[in-house]
């Protein structure tokens, strides 16, 4: 239940925020928002007719495709704001983003 309070928190500040930017003469991109979950995992836990008895990266953690998920949503984010846009430095400035993570949970 509050993790769908969460959720629909995150939804209403992210149309707040959306209704809240204005374009700027030049049509400026000012501020960007992102919001995504984990890429393909492995399970949290068994169930009665599992035929997989182990997972390499154990429970609840990221597959290699979930990692090459998240490497190529990188590789697009990059694409759009960095080399498009130059939205962001081609080099890393931690001034430049801020990144908000919730526990694994």
């Amino acid at each position: 239940m509050i993790l769908l309070l969460i959720k629909i928190f995150m939804i209403f500040v992210s149309l707040i925020s959306l209704a809240l930017c204005d374009e700027t003469d030049e049509g400026t991109l000012l501020f960007v928002q992102t919001i995504w979950r984990h890429g393909d995992r492995t399970p949290t836990e068994t169930f009665t007719y599992d035929q997989t008895q182990t997972w390499k990266e154990g429970w609840g953690e990221l597959t290699e495709k979930g990692m090459r998920q998240h490497l190529n949503l990188g590789k697009k984010l990059r694409s759009v704001y960095v080399d498009h846009h130059k939205f962001l430095s081609s080099n890393y400035k931690s001034n430049e983003i801020y990144v908000r993570s919730t526990g694994k949970g």
